[in-house]
């Protein structure tokens, strides 16, 4: 279980590095020396007590809950602790900045400037991600698109039984050329989709088991043959494959360079 889900290592800190602590540190260290300045100040409100004494409660739940992410305990690591530093971080940014508009010597203009900055910077991050990092995807859509793939797994959809398993490439939900889950554009359940499932599989150890074994199944996709993917199948039930093979097995329905081929 602890192998499977150590690839989600933001669940881990016991296993962070140096920089990760350092990063994650840096935020508390920055509220705690304003607040403390605007306490010698006279300046700390009553409302503002509460809510840093409600980022110190999410801070001591972290330190509370790093031994037993350590020892492994499920529910530690389920609750994703480190989670915590979120909005510590949002509101250390508004502190520094309500600090620097303090302490500003010229006008308030400075503060305004360092504002303005960690905007632009946000937005540059977001729109880089948005528009620059994945040129082939559409930042904003309203239905899924038009591909052979989407249209493939539209025909499972449409044309086979509602219990119908799917077995597909691992990774298609992110490869280029696909990126459509089957269990969004098919609405059918799929031998292995490897990002959400691994996530999935946090939760239970039952499910870790399992999409472990499904892993290691079809950690070989591109070249599994007709008799191995027809092992994936459930015994009961129908199934079938959707890929970009080339395959001898019984062909349901083929759109471009989509082929879904029956299994069972």
């Amino acid at each position: 279980w602890r192998a499977l889900v150590a690839t989600k290592d933001y669940t881990f800190p016991t296993a962070w590095s140096f920089s990760t602590w350092a990063t994650n540190l840096a935020a508390p260290l920055v509220l705690a020396a304003v607040v403390w300045t605007r306490a010698g100040d006279g300046r700390l409100a009553t409302a503002e007590r509460g809510l840093v004494a409600g980022a110190v409660v999410l801070l001591l739940g972290f330190a509370a809950s790093l031994p037993l992410i350590a020892a492994g305990v499920p529910i530690a690591v389920q609750l994703q602790t480190s989670r915590a530093f979120w909005p510590v971080e949002a509101l250390a940014v508004l502190y520094l900045v309500w600090w620097i508009a303090d302490r500003a010597t010229a006008s308030i203009a400075i503060a305004r400037t360092v504002a303005a900055a960690l905007v632009a910077i946000s937005v540059a991050r977001g729109g880089y991600v948005g528009f620059v990092e994945s040129p082939d995807r559409a930042t904003l859509a309203i239905d899924l698109p038009d591909d052979d793939w989407t249209r493939a797994l539209a025909w499972v959809r449409d044309a086979t039984p509602h219990d119908t398993f799917v077995v597909a490439d691992p990774g298609h939900a992110w490869k280029t050329g696909m990126g459509t889950a089957v269990r969004i554009g098919a609405w059918r359940d799929v031998a292995l989709e490897e990002t959400k499932d691994v996530a999935m599989a946090m939760y239970s150890r039952d499910a870790a088991h399992a999409v472990s074994a499904r892993i290691e199944a079809l950690a070989a996709f591109d070249r599994l043959d007709a008799a191995a993917l027809r092992a994936l199948a459930p015994a009961d039930g129908p199934s079938v494959v959707v890929t970009e093979r080339t395959l001898e097995l019984p062909v349901a329905h083929r759109t471009g360079r989509i082929t879904v081929y029956q299994l069972r």
